[in-house]
């Protein structure tokens, strides 16, 4: 699997940070890694041992769904501790893009990619939170992740 190829996709609440790669049009992630955040001061040091504990090199694409808001350069989430700056990470690991997207935007998005079952079963949750929980049950969890962040990843630039 090529880097030039390949996204580095991540998912980030409070609690865990989870990561994969994905080939550029796969709704296949890769390589998928839950890290605790409590077990990192920051996402520097998650996404490094993440692209250590893998063998990979760094992306030149990544996405990122936080449980935050995103839409300033400063990323401070409300969950954890976790502050950066978008452009700093950007810098720091020379990705070529980098998108921080609220992690519920990123269900939005996703909408396009769904199957209809999938879809079908997030209607029928009356919350919100509740479907969120759905959505990150099973391996297909992934798979729906993994077509929200490349959605962003492929319109956005």
């Amino acid at each position: 699997m090529s880097l030039h190829n390949v996204s580095l996709i991540a998912d980030v609440g409070g609690t865990n940070a989870r990561f994969a790669l994905v080939e550029v049009g796969s709704l296949n992630p890769t390589q998928v890694v839950n890290l605790a955040v409590e077990d990192f001061p920051n996402i520097d040091d998650a996404i490094e041992a993440y692209l250590n504990q893998i063998g990979s090199d760094v992306p030149e694409r990544v996405c990122i769904a936080i449980a935050c808001p995103t839409h300033l350069d400063m990323i401070s989430m409300t969950n954890s501790g976790w502050k950066f700056s978008k452009s700093e990470l950007q810098a720091k690991f020379g990705f070529k893009t980098l998108s921080v997207i609220n992690d519920y935007a990123a269900m939005a998005y996703a909408a396009s990619v769904l199957q209809s079952r999938a879809a079908f079963r997030w209607v029928r949750v009356r919350r919100l939170k509740v479907s969120y929980r759905c959505f990150r049950r099973g391996n297909w969890a992934w798979r729906f992740w993994a077509g929200a962040l490349q959605t962003v990843l492929l319109f956005h630039w």
